[in-house]
């Protein structure tokens, strides 16, 4: 008998795993889902006051460029 009752209770739980329904997300739910934004204080200011650090460091390459270009061209210039 006992084993009897050893084969019902292993029968039982494979009823349950058929169920895969229940943990159905619907597309709507993710889509509605609130868009949660958390701001680091340290972050939000390098970012908002790096636009002045990432401007100067632009024009300061830019510069070098210009002077490398100058450069190239005085050594043509003296190769003529």
């Amino acid at each position: 008998m006992g084993k009897k009752k050893e084969e019902e209770v292993e029968a039982e739980p494979a009823i349950g795993i058929g169920r895969v329904g229940s943990l159905h997300i619907k597309k709507r739910a993710l889509k509605n889902k609130a868009l949660a934004i958390s701001f680091n204080d340290k972050d939000l200011k390098d970012f908002v006051g790096g636009f002045h650090k990432r401007k100067k460091k632009r024009r300061k390459e830019a510069q070098q460029q210009i002077k490398a270009k100058d450069r190239l061209k005085r050594i043509e210039k003296r190769k003529q």
